[in-house]
């Protein structure tokens, strides 16, 4: 059983209290099972509306109460409308750490920890793919990683002065950071051999993913999706491949 602490209910109800309106309450409350709460406290509707100086207390007294209700509310808080977003701009320790926790409930998946060199367009789309998975829809999370993972690439070529082309799809992008890792020291002091036979390796595993995107996943009007195992495992190889890059850069 996960615990969310103190100083992380208080930044998720600041959050709440600055983003949500009436009805956003209302429907919030619906969805965690806690409308009997709001409809009989009259006076936390009164300071919604009003926004009274007691608002704050009652927005963390609404948060406790939906987490002492269930638990596994905390993915519904998180999900719901752009509290995550507002969360990770304002109370960024708070949020990872309430990202780490909702990972065990959640199940087996590789975390998107924040990459150093990512641009906000990379960082939205891990952050979206992530929600989706936490509500059990990996499936349809799966074209926001690619995106993340296209875009990853891409601004690592950009930091890191290599050449491409703006029309380069992944299978062009990784072959070119490839070797442009092998020319860091680690590579020839740290690292097995057998590393770089894998990272060329990965190409092939690009191919696999562009063809899942285009022919399995929502991006398209396709019939038939990934099964939710077969798009977490897609998923946690396009994470992988983006947080060892990422480590292997900031090494340097």
């Amino acid at each position: 059983m996960i615990e969310i602490e103190k100083i992380e209910i208080i930044a998720i109800a600041k959050v709440l209290m600055d983003s949500l309106e009436t009805g956003d309450w209302s429907e919030l409350m619906m969805i965690t099972d806690c409308d009997d709460y709001y409809e009989q406290n009259t006076q936390f509707q009164r300071d919604i509306h009003w926004r009274n100086p007691s608002l704050k207390q009652g927005c963390i007294d609404a948060v406790k109460h939906i987490l002492n209700s269930d638990i596994n509310n905390i993915k519904k808080i998180i999900s719901f409308e752009k509290t995550s977003s507002l969360l990770k701009k304002n109370y960024n320790t708070e949020y990872n750490t309430i990202m780490s926790k909702i990972s065990t409930i959640s199940g087996k998946v590789v975390l998107s920890q924040p990459t150093k060199i990512t641009s906000e367009t990379i960082y939205q789309a891990l952050d979206d793919a992530q929600l989706l998975i936490n509500n059990n829809k990996p499936e349809n999370a799966y074209d926001r990683m690619h995106t993340a993972l296209h875009g990853f690439l891409k601004k690592t070529c950009e930091n890191e002065k290599i050449q491409f082309s703006s029309s380069d799809g992944m299978t062009a992008l990784l072959p070119k950071i490839s070797n442009h890792l092998k020319t860091f020291q680690s590579f020839e002091t740290d690292r097995n051999e057998k590393i770089v036979t894998m990272l060329r390796a990965l190409n092939n595993v690009l191919d696999s993913i562009n063809y899942l995107r285009n022919h399995n996943s929502l991006s398209h009007p396709n019939e038939k999706l990934l099964n939710k195992s077969d798009a977490l495992f897609a998923i946690n190889i396009a994470r992988s491949i983006t947080s060892y890059i990422d480590s292997i850069i900031q090494e340097k």
